[in-house]
């Protein structure tokens, strides 16, 4: 059987109605020739009857199930199942725009020499809000080629390609060794530093892709442990660089990765971050509804605090406040 032109990957666990909406999608996009490749990680809700009636109507759309295992895991059997040249990643909550893959692969082909290509994004909170975050919207137009700066072994300058972004060459994906199940929370980072030895990376200026921010995520809730694994990437890169056993370092990225993850993590991160992107966009309102839900989870954050009292304030005096 021919492969199709790409392959979408996604790993999923207990993402419901949101899993859904990121497969459709996919299916939606300009390039039809695709495989959704979706590892369901052991969900114990709806997640697989929706899944299978998404897969039912369309059969692009391929289900792997697994015990569950983690993300990092599920992604390593997706792309193992993966059959076309290119592999495209997307989380269950975001949402692909239509024309992305078609851009991609284009610009792929044509540029051989890359090996991931990411792009700007947009980001929306948990109900759909649109987020003013410094950076994270459109770039200049053009390229910014990221390979020098995940090559550098800098912890500092591991950054800048948005893993629900990216489209990379499955061929160079394998001869990087693929993701490595040690790093449970920074498995892109990790990657990226070893196929910057292969080819280049580079992120284009357009936005792909939306990405909702989502109140119980990985990234808020671990964001000390992810830069702690990000040093932990780098420190690897030098080992591989010097000649030395990476072993060590990849012990104790998995200990780092297991300890976090069983700790459950600080769950007020992502709603601080909501509740003052709103608050730049000047929406008091729906920044104090995530301030709240930041300062229930912890009662004595400062930041919740003061962010709950500044938001109040404006509110105040909008309404005619002292008038």
């Amino acid at each position: 059987m021919r492969p199709p032109e790409v392959s979408v990957v996604l790993g999923v666990r207990d993402a419901g109605v949101r899993a859904q909406e990121t497969v459709r999608s996919v299916l939606a996009q300009s390039l039809r020739d695709l495989e959704c490749i979706v590892v369901d990680d052991g969900s114990r809700d709806a997640t697989a009857r929706r899944l299978r009636r998404v897969a039912g109507a369309d059969r692009r759309v391929r289900i792997v199930r697994q015990a569950a295992a983690g993300l990092t895991r599920a992604l390593i059997t997706g792309c193992a199942e993966a059959r076309a040249p290119f592999i495209a990643r997307v989380d269950a909550g975001d949402r692909m725009l239509p024309g992305r893959l078609a851009a991609q692969v284009a610009w792929l082909r044509a540029h051989p020499d890359v090996v991931v290509l990411g792009s700007a994004l947009r980001l929306v909170g948990p109900e759909g809000e649109a987020l003013d975050v410094p950076g994270a919207a459109a770039d200049a137009p053009g390229e910014r080629d990221l390979t020098a700066d995940f090559a550098s072994a800098e912890p500092a300058r591991l950054a800048g390609l948005a893993h629900m972004t990216v489209c990379l060459r499955r061929d160079a994906y394998h001869r990087a060794g693929g993701y490595r199940a040690a790093f449970r929370l920074a498995q892109d980072t990790d990657l990226w530093t070893r196929m910057a030895a292969i080819g280049r990376l580079v992120r284009v200026g357009q936005v792909f892709t939306e990405a909702r921010v989502s109140l119980d995520g990985l990234s808020p809730r671990h964001h000390r442990i992810q830069l702690a694994l990000r040093a932990l990437a780098a420190a690897c890169s030098r080992a591989r660089r010097d000649g030395r056993d990476e072993a060590p370092l990849l012990a104790r990225a998995d200990a780092l990765g297991r300890r976090a993850l069983a700790g459950g993590g600080r769950s007020d991160g992502a709603a601080l971050f909501v509740a003052g992107c709103l608050a730049r966009r000047g929406d008091a309102a729906a920044a104090e509804r995530y301030f709240r839900i930041a300062r229930r989870a912890a009662p004595l954050d400062p930041r919740a605090v003061a962010g709950l009292a500044r938001v109040r304030v404006r509110r105040w005096l909008a309404e005619g406040g002292g008038a």
